[in-house]
């Protein structure tokens, strides 16, 4: 896709994000508005446009402003089978779900089990773990294939909602 010009539909939108400093182009002035954009890119825009501008973007706090607060389980599956599923996970997302960042590995401890269960199915649909440039996608998408069925992720979920 070539950039829009000026009769386009998002232009008016590129132009004044671009003119507020909340998106920027390339080196070379284009736009490309093909390309995929990160989630890293994505949390500055929605950054720069809360605050107005890239320059009024406040300074992250020193520490977190509200607990961490593991979620309650909402699913109940086998634990012990979901132990041992959950062998391959560890060398990414550690022994008791604390994560990797080396090896891209995210928290797991604490979180939504509704949620892990989306993602892993995500996974094995061909939803997360396909764009190129999703390194650690691509890393996770075989392993998520490993759950042979529904009953294999709800059992490793289930393990991984008992990391406390």
């Amino acid at each position: 896709m070539e950039d829009p010009d000026a009769f386009s539909h998002p232009y008016l939108d590129i132009y004044r994000t671009a003119t507020a400093s909340i998106v920027q182009g390339y080196p070379d002035g284009s736009y490309h508005p093909a390309e995929t954009v990160t989630r890293a890119q994505m949390a500055v825009y929605i950054s720069r446009a809360l605050a107005g501008a890239d320059w009024m973007v406040p300074e992250p706090a020193v520490s977190p402003s509200f607990p961490d607060v593991p979620a309650e389980p909402t699913i109940l599956g086998d634990a012990a089978a979901g132990q041992a599923a959950y062998a391959i996970c560890v060398a990414c997302h550690g022994a008791r779900g604390e994560g990797n960042e080396q090896l891209g590995g995210p928290r797991l401890a604490g979180q939504s089990d509704w949620y892990l269960v989306r993602q892993l199915r995500n996974y094995q649909q061909g939803l997360r773990g396909y764009a190129t440039a999703d390194i650690f996608g691509k890393q996770m998408k075989p392993m998520a294939e490993t759950l042979v069925d529904d009953k294999a992720i709800v059992d490793v979920v289930t393990y991984i909602s008992s990391f406390r």
